[in-house]
């Protein structure tokens, strides 16, 4: 078995002969555009500080203060439809938010408030929240077996589905120092599976690579509640 570093994808990163079945493609990172976006040079001309004015007041009508979905300090609630944004990569979020803005991610209200910002403002924020810490996630996975299916694909994938194993890029608390990687532990469970399906069905399509629509669409609606139960629940390793 050959492991191609080059590959466009996770799942084309090894050589795979038909008896070994899917073979997680640890050391695969998405590959970067020759100049660099707006948006992540902005990151260097931006600050947290101004990040952080805009993320807890706002700006009337057109943007409303981050912590009113997302937390106050980043943090949403567990049972809810919200991501966390605390200890994101500023590189991810400066991606989502600059996605949003040019339509490659689609969100009523996230894309209308997207738009009403400059870059800067936008990168402004990523940097404010990848300053704050990730929380603790609630407790431990259980053992039954939603918990099992779920820490099973996290460290394995499933050679009969053809999936890599998700922890070779959704690493503990990250992104392996890309922007297209978030990390998932401690994400609300709801928001983690909506977000598989959202892939799956092509209502989210912000992966140059297609790495995530391809790999959703291999997993079943179990796959999906049982990886975000199994996220939603572990601790970030330190």
């Amino acid at each position: 078995m050959r492991f191609d570093a080059s590959a466009s994808s996770p799942l084309d990163a090894f050589q795979r002969p038909g008896s070994q079945g899917a073979q997680p493609a640890a050391g695969w990172v998405p590959p970067r555009p020759a100049a660099p976006p707006p948006w992540r040079v902005e990151l260097l001309r931006a600050s947290a500080e101004s990040g952080a004015n805009l993320a807890a007041s706002g700006r009337g009508e057109a943007v409303l203060a981050c912590g009113s979905c997302h937390g106050e300090r980043g943090v949403s609630e567990p049972g809810g439809a919200y991501p966390r944004l605390a200890g994101l990569s500023a590189d991810y979020v400066a991606k989502q938010l600059d996605d949003y803005a040019s339509g490659a991610r689609e969100n009523e209200v996230m894309s209308s408030m997207a738009k009403a910002l400059s870059v800067r403002e936008r990168a402004g924020l990523a940097l404010h929240f990848a300053s704050l810490p990730a929380p603790e996630a609630p407790g431990r996975a259980g053992d039954g077996e939603a918990e099992r299916r779920g820490r099973e694909l996290h460290a394995l994938g499933d050679q009969a589905l053809g999936t890599p194993a998700c922890g070779n890029c959704h690493a503990p608390r990250g992104s392996a120092g890309t922007d297209a990687i978030p990390g998932l532990y401690g994400q609300p469970a709801e928001y983690v599976a909506a977000q598989l399906r959202a892939w799956r069905e092509g209502t989210r399509r912000n992966d140059e690579a297609g790495v995530m629509a391809a790999i959703a669409s291999r997993l079943r609606d179990e796959d999906l509640d049982a990886l975000g139960a199994w996220y939603a629940a572990e601790q970030p390793k330190q």
